[in-house]
């Protein structure tokens, strides 16, 4: 087997360790104590930008026309799909709690902006969709460019990276669509993570000191990442701000390399694995449902959702019950997550789909 082939099959380990990042990004999403969503926040979002470049497989595509085709289906239609299906959820629960201010021409544009800075996006957490998008294109076409040379490909997304903390420390700050001003360094994420298993792969003493890397070191290399993200404060990669980007730096790869060690032992367990890396593989649609459970109880102004606790609790609550409905939209609907089946059951389903949608459509314009 080839290694271009062996890159083309999941990778459980892989899975678990989306399925912890998604995990995160729930509960950093609810109300919860600031130290610790300053912590979450300091990794999670380059966390999905480095897997993504890890398992990324430009082989597989004949040229930048059909890379784009493919990451459209499976990004940009996820996010329009998710967006106007949790629509349809929020104006339910808008109408039963009485509550539905913002116009429909807010929702239309903080849709086509996917930024939440100056517009209003509805399902904000969708918001990192697009700029993944436009990551994974100019990483594509970086990689097809230098003919996938590690050195410069190191160098450019370098540059790339200081670019994108100039913008950040530039003033007076830019409203850019789909955040393309944090583009530039998720690319030096996604190009990271690709590097990583480039060299994980295909050189003997590299897969071999990874392999032997004790899970207690995992732990030494997070709690280094804690110190330095409480040293750094509060980063918003969807922001595109970071303070010290050096201190950035360290708490990205040493939190993510310190969970890589662990979840890497973790995933052999085959009880863990399974749940794990389920919860890895419906990481679309819980990003896309997961603030319903906390739209309806805010609705109703439930005191449990305002205490750190509770928050997390209803965090878990919420990743169960969307992981269970996953189950449900990847026989019924599949294509919400990017899933394009022309059958029958489907092509039906799409048209009750969009029938339903419009519907209430109708019901929050009267």
């Amino acid at each position: 087997m080839t290694k271009a082939i062996e890159k083309k099959e999941r990778i459980k380990w892989v899975d678990c360790l989306r399925g912890w990042a998604i995990i995160l990004v729930v509960i950093g999403h609810f109300p919860i104590n600031e130290t610790l969503r300053m912590y979450i926040y300091s990794f999670h979002i380059p966390l999905f930008f480095i897997l993504s470049g890890l398992t990324f497989n430009a082989l597989k595509y004949s040229g930048i026309k059909e890379f784009i085709k493919h990451k459209a289906k499976t990004i940009l239609l996820p996010y329009l799909c998710l967006n106007i299906s949790y629509f349809a959820i929020w104006v339910v629960i808008m109408k039963i709690v009485n509550d539905s201010a913002i116009t429909l021409f807010e929702l239309f544009k903080g849709l086509i902006f996917a930024n939440n800075d100056k517009v209003y996006l509805l399902n904000g957490p969708t918001w990192f969709l697009p700029t993944l998008f436009l990551i994974e294109v100019i990483a594509y076409l970086l990689i097809k460019y230098f003919k996938d040379d590690p050195k410069h490909l190191a160098i450019i997304s370098s540059v790339l990276l200081l670019l994108g903390y100039a913008e950040s420390i530039a003033r007076p700050k830019l409203f850019m669509i789909w955040h393309m001003n944090s583009v530039p360094v998720g690319v030096f994420m996604f190009i990271m993570g690709y590097l990583f298993y480039k060299y994980y792969t295909n050189d003997e003493k590299t897969k071999e000191v990874v392999d032997k890397i004790k899970p207690y070191t995992g732990i030494i290399f997070i709690m280094i990442g804690l110190y330095f993200s409480l040293k750094n404060g509060k980063v918003s990669f969807g922001g595109n701000s970071y303070k010290s980007m050096i201190y950035t730096l360290i708490s990205v790869f040493s939190s993510c390399f310190g969970y890589l060690v662990i979840f890497k032992r973790l995933s052999e367990e085959k009880s863990f694995n399974t749940i794990m890396s389920y919860i890895g593989k419906n990481t679309l649609f819980i990003l896309g449902f997961h603030k319903v459970l906390l739209h309806f109880l805010k609705g109703f102004d439930v005191s449990v959702v305002y205490t750190m606790w509770g928050s997390i609790a209803l965090a878990i609550l919420s990743i169960l019950l969307t992981t269970l409905f996953s189950m449900f939209v990847n026989k019924v609907c599949p294509f919400v997550i990017g899933k394009l089946e022309k059958t029958k059951s489907n092509i039906i389903s799409f048209v009750i789909y969009t029938i339903i949608s419009l519907i209430l459509l109708v019901m929050y314009c009267i």
